[in-house]
């Protein structure tokens, strides 16, 4: 298993690197982004539509994902490459992808609510669906926008994708020293659980070592390659990134469990699914986008 999972993590780590940091083309990083956004989107619905339609009491190691939960996948993932042409299509200083995006996932709430409402016999289910649906655009949608926004941040002497790097670097660091600083302190000192219901092994010291590790890896990374912006600022933010991080890796948990299942899909081997690897990075990227929008100011660019 161990074996599997080191293989797979590598893959996906390749496949990062190549589309964000050695493509010469933007199509390859819009493509990138859009099936990132679309998987997980895909497998977000599937989750949510199982527990609208019932889970049963039965654990199952991932929902069924069918023709309906793809399409809508499908319209989270879509919005990367409306943002890519309204950025190119109106040359100003107003970001007029942005808004491409948001006429995009109006009109697709607009069809989402025709289409439920014809379609389902159930006025509850119909209601809930499409109000799960309209949420996957800011579940998936502008956290996707956010890492796209992020991929194409330029830091003079830092490496192609710095943005991208950067907020992997504080949700995952603030991950890695809440396992070990909950631990570390659970084991001396005391051990309060967190949210035993949703995840019974993180515990509130971790949480609050992982905050500060989220902080510090932010800062160091600022200072190292000289963004401009105050560092306290950088600290602050990357500190709120780390808790929004461990609040989306408990909310993806607490979506698994309402929906009876294991995993959210067996995409990824020795994994699961695409959202059980972005859940922490979803509610980060948008907060960590606000350190390379605000250098931009700085640097007079914005």
């Amino acid at each position: 298993m161990l074996v599997t999972r080191l293989v797979t993590a590598g893959v996906l780590a390749a496949a990062l690197f190549a589309a964000v940091s050695f493509s010469d083309h933007v199509a390859i990083k819009v493509l990138f982004f859009t099936a990132f956004a679309a998987i997980a989107g895909i497998e977000f619905v599937a989750l949510r539509w199982r527990f609208i339609e019932g889970p049963g009491e039965v654990i199952e190691p991932r929902p069924h994902i069918s023709r309906e939960h793809t399409m809508i996948g499908l319209f989270y993932g879509l919005t990367i490459p409306v943002l890519a042409v309204g950025d190119r299509l109106v040359h100003s200083r107003v970001e007029s992808g942005l808004a491409f995006a948001f006429i995009w996932s109006t009109l697709c709430s607009l069809f989402l609510s025709i289409w439920l409402y014809i379609k389902e016999r159930n006025l509850s289910f119909a209601t809930s669906k499409l109000i799960n649906g309209m949420a996957g655009f800011v579940y998936i949608s502008i956290p996707a926008i956010a890492l796209y926004r992020m991929s194409e941040a330029r830091i003079p002497g830092a490496p192609e994708g710095i943005g991208v790097y950067f907020c992997l670097a504080v949700v995952l660091m603030g991950d890695s020293t809440a396992y070990f600083g909950g631990r570390l302190m659970g084991g001396r000192f005391f051990k309060r659980k967190l949210l035993p219901r949703i995840s019974p092994k993180k515990t509130l010291e971790g949480a609050i070592v992982g905050l500060f590790g989220s902080g510090l890896t932010g800062t160091i990374l600022a200072w190292y390659y000289d963004f401009h912006v105050p560092y306290a600022f950088v600290f602050v933010v990357c500190t709120f990134a780390g808790a929004a991080g461990q609040i989306g890796d408990l909310l993806e948990s607490a979506l698994k469990r309402v929906a009876n299942v294991k995993d959210s899909s067996g995409l990824l081997p020795g994994h699961g699914g695409a959202l059980d690897r972005v859940d922490a990075v979803l509610l980060g990227a948008p907060l960590c986008n606000l350190i390379f929008f605000f250098n931009d100011l700085f640097l007079g660019n914005g």
